[in-house]
C-alpha cells in the first residue's frame, strides 16, 4: 500500500537481515526510550547497547539520532494510517450499526496509542516546532476523520444530534483529543484500558445521539 503520507527521512531498506534486525532493535529501543522518558538524554552509544548492538552499526543503518526519532514517527503515521484503513472498510460493516463501529474504532484507537506516550509527547514537541510536520498531523486526524465520516454517513437515520453532519465531522477529533491527554498525562481520572475505551465509547454514542445496540 502507498502512504498518503510523505516520508520524513528516507533510510535504504537493508539487504541483509542481520542489517533488518539490528534497525528494528533500534526502532524497538528508540520507541521503549521514549516511553520511558529517556529518548532526549540518551546517546547514540546507550541506544546501541540497549539494542544489543554496536555504534559502528547504528551510523552505518541511521547516520545520526533525529533519524531514528523521525523513522518512529514515521512508522507511527504509516502504521495508525493501514489499521484505520483496515478497521473502517464498508465493505466490513454492512448492516452493522454506529453503535458497534463506535467499538471497534474506540478500541483500535486505544491499543493504537497504547504504550505511545512518548511517541506522542515527541510528535507534539516536532509538531509545535516545525510547521510542515504538523501539517503531517493535522492529515493524519483529518485521514481517520474521514473514513470514519463515510461510515457514519451511511447512517444518518440513526443519528439524532440537531445537526448530523458537523457532528460526523467533529467526532473522531473530539475522540482523538480525549486520547491524546489520556496517553501523554495519563491522568484522565486513572482509568484502565478497559474503562478507558467504554467511557470513550459512552462519549462517541451519546455525542452523535445513536442508539446503544
Amino acid at each position: 500500500m502507498t502512504s498518503i503520507f510523505k516520508a520524513l527521512v528516507n533510510v535504504p531498506e537493508p539487504k541483509q537481515t542481520r542489517s533488518q534486525e539490528a534497525l528494528n532493535r533500534f526502532l524497538t529501543t528508540g520507541e521503549r526510550l521514549l516511553a520511558e522518558n529517556r529518548f532526549e538524554e540518551a546517546g547514540v552509544a546507550q541506544i546501541a547497547r540497549e539494542a544489543d548492538s554496536s555504534v559502528g552499526t547504528f551510523y552505518r543503518l541511521l547516520s545520526d539520532k533525529e533519524t531514528l526519532s523521525l523513522l518512529l514517527l514515521q512508522r507511527f503515521f504509516t502504521q495508525s494510517e493501514a489499521t484505520i484503513i483496515n478497521i473502517l472498510a464498508p465493505e466490513k460493516w454492512q448492516g452493522k450499526s454506529i453503535a458497534q463501529i463506535a467499538q471497534k474504532f474506540i478500541s483500535t484507537l486505544v491499543e493504537l496509542h497504547k504504550g505511545r506516550a512518548g511517541t506522542l509527547r515527541a510528535m507534539i514537541l516536532k509538531a509545535s516546532r516545525d510547521p510542515k510536520f504538523r501539517d503531517q498531523v493535522h492529515q493524519l486526524n483529518e485521514f481517520i476523520g474521514e473514513q470514519l465520516a463515510t461510515l457514519l454517513k451511511a447512517r444518518l437515520s440513526e443519528i439524532s444530534h440537531p445537526k448530523p453532519e458537523q457532528a460526523i465531522s467533529s467526532v473522531a477529533h473530539m475522540v482523538l483529543g480525549i486520547l491524546n491527554q489520556h496517553t501523554i498525562t495519563g491522568s484522565l481520572g486513572g482509568l484502565s484500558q478497559t474503562s478507558l475505551k467504554n467511557e470513550l465509547t459512552r462519549v462517541f454514542i451519546n455525542y452523535l445521539g445513536a442508539s446503544t445496540k
